[in-house]
C-alpha cells in the first residue's frame, strides 16, 4: 500500500506539471 505521503507527492507533481503544460499553452495562444 502506497503511503498517504508519498500519494500526496506524486498527485502535487503530476498537478504541478499538469498546471506547467498549461501554461505553455496559453502563451502559444497569445
Amino acid at each position: 500500500m502506497i503511503s498517504p505521503f508519498y500519494r500526496g507527492y506524486f498527485i502535487g507533481k503530476v498537478f504541478a506539471e499538469n498546471c506547467s503544460i498549461v501554461q505553455i499553452e496559453l502563451h502559444i495562444m497569445e
